[in-house]
């Protein structure tokens, strides 16, 4: 597997794999960093956690 050269590609790679929706750093020109919405209920975001950590162990 292609490491990621920039969070764009990881941001797109989390929505297609674990329907996880970030904003990639570089929208906000701070490449290499991912912005998380946290505005939800409590079981969402450990629903959310959990998928991001499944989504980025399976790309380590």
């Amino acid at each position: 597997m292609q490491p990621f050269t920039v969070t764009l590609q990881l941001a797109d790679r989390l929505l297609a794999e674990q329907a996880l929706w970030l904003n990639p750093g570089e929208l906000y020109g701070q490449p290499g960093f991912l912005r998380i919405n946290l505005a939800t209920q409590h079981d969402r975001l450990n629903e959310a956690t959990r998928r991001l950590i499944q989504g980025l162990s399976s790309h380590l």
